[in-house]
């Protein structure tokens, strides 16, 4: 099993990082707006943003991780870019779908399925790439 650099997962780790940065960014605006330094003080709009930040942190952090170690097992490239481009795409589609009032939407749905899809398969191909190093041990 060859060790290479993940330079996919590096780029990927960039965009995730930018759009936390926007996420968070936004959270603050509106925390300002109506001036609520801890919760969302029952604020929906302030509610939104908060999940939009909160979601993407549970999500992104171990999806790169992850994603990295598949990378660096010797996973072609274009599985890795595919499955990164897909979660992005996921993570973009699901805050979309929390900035809107009406938070039952395609957007957030398509978003939080591609989600939990590239999570699986991640996960699923971690397992099937190392399995064949421990039936040998």
């Amino acid at each position: 099993m060859s060790t290479t650099l993940p330079l996919i997962s590096a780029a990927t780790a960039g965009v995730l990082i930018l759009l936390q940065s926007i996420l968070m960014l936004a959270t603050g605006t509106k925390r300002v707006k109506h001036k609520q330094l801890l919760g969302d003080g029952g604020q929906e709009d302030l509610l939104r943003a908060v999940r939009r930040h909160g979601n993407l942190a549970e999500n992104a952090a171990i999806f790169v991780i992850s994603l990295a170690l598949l990378e660096m097992i010797g996973t072609g490239a274009p599985i890795v870019a595919a499955l990164a481009a897909v979660f992005v795409a996921a993570r973009l589609s699901h805050a979309l779908g929390l900035s809107f009032a009406n938070t039952r939407n395609v957007w957030r749905v398509v978003g939080a399925s591609l989600t939990a899809l590239c999570g699986l398969a991640v996960g699923g191909l971690l397992l099937w790439r190392v399995c064949p190093f421990f039936a040998g041990v």
